[in-house]
C-alpha cells in the first residue's frame, strides 16, 4: 500500500492526544453506567448487588436469594440470575432488584433497560424507595417515549432539589450535553458543583467532569479552559481514589505547557494509580521512564513497565511493547513476528494505533495477496477508532485502487474526513483534486483554500502548492510577497538536494525573477525580520 508507515509513538504528551474525552460525547453511557475512562458512574447510593444483599434479612431471605448472591460473587452470573429469577417468581422484592440490577448491567444476562425498568417498578410497587429512584434514573436516561421524559425529568429536578447526588450529577451532565435542555453551562455547573460537594459516592464523578470540563473547555456551552479550575477539581477527585481523575490529573502535569508540567506529580499520581489496581499506571510510568520526563532516560526500564501493562492487557503498554519488539528497543533484538502478534492483540482490543500498524505490517509481508482484504479491514477499524493517518490511507488506497476498486469519490470523500481533522497531506491531496476537478466538482476557490490550510500545516508540498496558486492568483487575489515567503520557507524544511527541495527553489526563483523591486524588497524584509506567512 503505497506510502504506509507504521506509527511510533506519535502522541508522547497525553494533551496531544487526550485519552480522558469530554463528557457529552457519551452522555448516554455516562447516565446508565460508565464514564469515558471506565471510572464508575454509581447507581443510586451505589445500588448494586452487595447492596442489595447488605440489605436483606438473612432470616426471611429465601435460600435461592442467599445461594444467587453466593454465585455472583464466584463470577457464576448466569447461574446466580437463574436463582434470581426462582424467587421472583414467588414475588421476593429482593430478587426484583437483583434481577433489575442484572438486567441494566447486562451480568448473567443481556443488558436490557426496558426489563430493568420492569423490575425496577415491581420493587418500587412493594415499597422500595431506592428502587423508584433507580427507576426515575433509568426512565431519564432511556424513556420509552416523550411523556415518560417529562415526568423523569420533573421527577429528578425534584430529586436534585431535596439534595440528591446522583440526580444532580445527571441533571449536570444533561445541561452540559443538551440532552433533554438547551446546553447552558451555568446549569450544568451549578449542578456539578452541587453534586461535587456532597459526601457521597457521587462527589468524585461530579468533581471528574468539572476538572475535565474546565482543562478542555467546551465550545457548545462556551465554557473556556480554566487550568487552575481544572487542577482543583481534579485533584479533590483524584485524592478520594477516582482512576479516571487521578489518570487525568497526571496527564495534566505531563503537559507540554511550562505552566502545567510537573513530572514529579504526574510520577506521583499514576504510581498510585498502579497501586489502586488500575493497570494504566503501567503505562504512564512507562512513558515517563521512555521520554526521560523527570528521570532518567531508559529504554530498559520502560520497556519493564511495558510488560508488567500488557500483561494486564492495556491496549497502550501492547503497542509500546510491539514497537519495541519491531524496532529492537530497550535491548530486545528486531523481532517482526513477535511485533504483528503484539499489534494484532491490541487491533483485536480496539487500540487505533494498533489497528493501524497491524494493517502496515500485513501489507508489507510476504504473502500480501492472501493478507489484502485484511489491510483495508483493519484500516477501516482504525479509522473508525478515530485514527486520522488512517483515514487519509484509506484515501490513498481508493485514490491509486491499492487492495480496492479505483474510486475518485470514495478517495476524495475520505481524504475530505482526513482533511477536517487537519491531516495537512490531505488537505493537499483534496485540494489537487479539487483543483483538477478528480472525484469532485472542480473549484478552484476550494483548492486554494486546502493548499492554505496544508501549507499553515507544516506540509512541504502544501507550501510549495499554495506558493504557486498565490503566484499565479489561482482560486483568488495574486499575492507575490506571500507566494515569495511561502516558496522560501518550503526551501528550509528539507535537503537541497532533495527533489521537492529543488521544487520550492525553482519556484521560488520563478518569483524572484516576476517580482518587482519593491516587491522584492518587502520580501527580503519581512523574512529579515523572521516573519512567518500570514496565520
Amino acid at each position: 500500500m503505497h506510502s504506509l508507515r507504521v506509527l511510533t509513538n506519535p502522541h508522547p504528551h497525553p494533551d496531544m492526544n487526550k485519552t480522558s474525552i469530554i463528557l457529552p460525547s457519551l452522555f448516554i453511557s455516562l447516565l446508565i453506567a460508565i464514564s469515558p475512562v471506565g471510572a464508575a458512574i454509581h447507581a443510586v447510593e451505589n445500588f448494586n448487588l452487595d447492596k442489595i444483599e447488605s440489605s436483606s434479612d438473612t432470616d426471611e431471605t429465601s435460600e435461592e436469594i442467599r445461594e444467587g448472591f453466593r454465585l455472583s460473587k464466584k463470577g457464576l452470573h448466569e447461574q446466580a440470575f437463574k436463582m434470581f429469577t426462582a424467587a421472583a417468581k414467588r414475588g421476593e422484592l429482593n430478587a426484583y432488584l437483583a434481577i433489575a440490577v442484572m438486567h441494566r448491567e447486562g451480568r448473567g444476562t443481556p443488558k436490557n433497560l426496558k426489563l430493568a425498568k420492569e423490575n425496577f417498578k415491581k420493587a418500587a410497587d412493594k415499597g422500595s424507595r431506592q428502587a423508584g429512584e433507580e427507576l426515575v434514573l433509568l426512565r431519564f436516561a432511556s424513556p420509552d417515549n416523550l411523556k415518560d421524559f417529562d415526568d423523569a425529568r420533573t421527577q429528578l429536578e425534584g430529586f436534585a432539589r431535596r439534595g440528591m447526588a446522583a440526580a444532580q450529577l445527571r441533571l449536570g451532565l444533561a445541561h452540559l450535553s443538551g440532552y433533554g435542555y438547551p446546553a447552558d453551562a451555568t446549569k450544568a455547573i451549578k449542578y456539578l458543583t452541587q453534586a461535587a460537594q456532597s459526601s457521597g459516592p457521587f462527589q468524585s464523578d461530579a468533581a471528574f467532569v468539572l476538572g475535565q470540563l474546565y482543562r478542555d473547555g467546551d465550545p457548545k456551552t462556551k465554557v473556556k479552559p480554566d487550568m487552575k479550575l481544572a487542577e482543583s477539581w481534579l485533584k479533590k477527585a483524584a485524592e478520594v481514589k477516582h482512576p479516571g481523575a487521578m489518570r487525568a490529573l497526571g496527564e495534566f502535569y505531563l503537559s507540554a505547557d511550562p505552566a502545567r508540567q510537573n513530572f514529579s506529580k504526574a510520577r506521583d499520581w499514576f504510581s498510585r494509580l498502579n497501586q489502586l489496581g488500575d493497570s494504566y499506571g503501567l503505562y504512564y510510568l512507562g512513558q515517563i521512564h521512555e521520554n526521560g520526563w523527570g528521570t532518567v532516560k531508559s529504554q530498559e526500564t520502560a520497556l519493564d513497565y511495558y510488560r508488567q501493562g500488557a500483561k494486564q492487557k492495556v491496549p497502550p503498554a501492547i503497542y509500546r511493547l510491539a514497537t519495541f519488539h519491531e524496532h529492537g528497543l530497550g535491548g530486545l533484538k528486531k523481532d517482526k513476528g513477535k511485533a504483528l502478534a503484539l499489534y494484532r492483540h491490541g487491533a483485536e482490543l480496539e487500540h487505533a494505533v494498533c489497528m493501524y500498524n497491524l494493517s502496515v505490517m500485513l501489507d508489507t509481508m510476504d504473502e500480501k495477496p492472501k493478507h489484502k482484504a485484511e489491510v483495508l479491514l483493519w484500516l477501516l477499524r482504525s479509522a473508525g477508532a478515530g485514527l486520522v493517518e488512517a483515514e487519509y490511507q484509506i484515501g490513498v488506497c481508493y485514490q491509486q485502487g491499492n487492495g480496492v476498486q479505483q474510486d475518485l469519490v470514495a478517495a476524495a470523500a475520505w481524504f475530505d474526513r482526513a482533511a477536517r481533522n487537519s491531516h495537512a497531506q490531505a488537505q493537499l491531496q483534496l485540494g489537487g483534486m479539487y483543483e483538477k476537478g478528480q472525484g469532485v466538482s472542480r473549484d478552484l476557490s476550494a483548492a486554494r483554500r486546502l493548499f492554505e490550510l496544508s501549507a499553515k500545516g507544516g506540509n512541504l508540498g502544501g507550501r510549495i502548492k499554495y506558493a504557486e496558486v498565490l503566484a499565479n492568483g489561482v482560486g483568488g487575489k495574486q499575492d507575490l510577497i506571500e507566494a515569495y515567503i511561502h516558496a522560501h520557507n518550503a526551501t528550509q524544511l528539507v535537503s537541497r538536494n532533495s527533489p521537492a527541495a529543488k521544487l520550492a527553489i525553482k519556484v521560488r526563483d520563478d518569483l524572484y525573477v516576476a517580482m518587482s523591486p519593491e516587491q522584492l524588497t518587502e520580501g527580503k524584509k519581512r523574512l529579515a525580520a523572521g516573519q512567518k506567512p500570514k496565520p
